[in-house]
């Protein structure tokens, strides 16, 4: 009996031996939770505004995984953004989502299926309104935020896997155009400067005649415009090139923006409409327009030179030439334009 006990104690260790060897819990702290997000150059409120907004641009993606992970998790997102300017925003945005379900395989999630009409609902949301009001001022004419840093953060609730790591949109304000000159609704001569800010690299300048009864959009979209040229990266244009500018009419122009599409394609970003009209009271002459210009160009440079044109009286003689050739007061303008550009390594003289 003795030994009878003493082989069931035995076979009994051997037993709890194997089973300890046979089973090992799960390893939750190897699991994870991926995500991938989109180089996107470009964000709108429609894109993080995830209660009020069905977003049509895809910008991150979440797999949850399913055996070892919640069945039934939230979803918490939070946006912090650094501006170029210099501001922060360190809460501007916090999202909170009703529970959902995982299913055994896993789960893939999209900031598609968040928003009004997605298949997650939301409990908490929250958007700083002096934030908002700045994205929303900022966003005017293009639809799009302003430069800076945005960083979404996530969490899933009651989950032992590594959470998801910060997803960081770098945006570049490529796609803001702000309209200098001329002001909306202002008087100017024939040979209007058009200037402008763009941070990108290629726009195109379009100046169209406006009649009393026509809209600015009306005016701006008639074919063929007065002007339709390209101008790169300048932010700066002197009216040349086009039909020649009438004393008393009314003009609309626009500068619109081109940058590359995720795809490559070419996307159009429009300013707004602004009006200006042409009148024979700042009309000056040519000399005159061509004067102002040039000081505007290299007065910072030349001081000197400018200081002794109007100190003595100087004007021009009349006598415009390239090249040992007589130009036009169009040729001139262009060549105006073409020193803008160039600025920097052109040299001025005096004679």
């Amino acid at each position: 009996m003795k030994q009878c006990i003493s082989f069931l104690k035995t076979l009994w260790g051997c037993s709890l031996a194997a089973v300890l060897l046979l089973y090992h819990p799960p390893a939750h702290a190897q699991c994870s939770i991926e995500i991938q997000h989109t180089p996107a150059q470009r964000l709108s409120l429609a894109d993080i505004d995830f209660q009020h907004f069905q977003g049509s641009t895809l910008l991150f993606t979440l797999f949850i995984p399913g055996p070892v992970g919640p069945p039934n998790p939230t979803l918490t997102i939070d946006l912090n953004i650094k501006f170029a300017d210099g501001g922060t925003a360190p809460n501007a945005m916090h999202f909170v989502s009703q529970p959902f379900t995982v299913p055994p395989a896993g789960r893939t999630i999209t900031n598609l299926n968040l928003g009004r009409n997605g298949d997650i609902r939301t409990d908490e949301f929250s958007f700083d309104p002096a934030v908002k009001s700045k994205l929303e001022d900022a966003s005017r004419g293009t639809g799009n935020f302003p430069s800076g840093i945005y960083t979404f953060t996530f969490l899933v609730s009651q989950s032992t896997c590594t959470q998801p790591d910060p997803v960081v949109f770098v945006l570049e304000n490529d796609t803001r155009i702000e309209l200098r000159s001329p002001a909306d609704g202002e008087t100017t001569n024939a040979f209007p400067l058009f200037e402008y800010y763009y941070d990108g690299t290629d726009a195109e300048l379009v100046v169209a005649e406006k009649s009393p009864d026509q809209s600015r959009e009306d005016a701006i979209a008639h074919k063929p415009p007065m002007l339709d040229v390209d101008l790169g990266a300048q932010n700066a244009f002197l009216y040349t090139g086009g039909r020649p500018l009438e004393t008393g009419k009314s003009y609309v122009w626009r500068v619109i923006g081109k940058m590359t599409g995720e795809n490559g394609q070419i996307i159009p970003v429009p300013s707004e409409v602004r009006t200006f009209t042409v009148s024979s009271s700042t009309q000056g002459t040519l000399d005159d327009i061509l004067l102002r210009q040039l000081e505007e160009i290299f007065g910072q440079r030349y001081p000197g030179i400018f200081q002794q044109i109007h100190q003595q009286g100087f004007t021009f003689d009349g006598n415009n030439s390239l090249d040992g050739s007589l130009v036009t007061p169009a040729d001139l303008m262009n060549l105006l334009n073409q020193l803008r550009q160039q600025s920097d390594s052109a040299e001025l003289s005096f004679e």
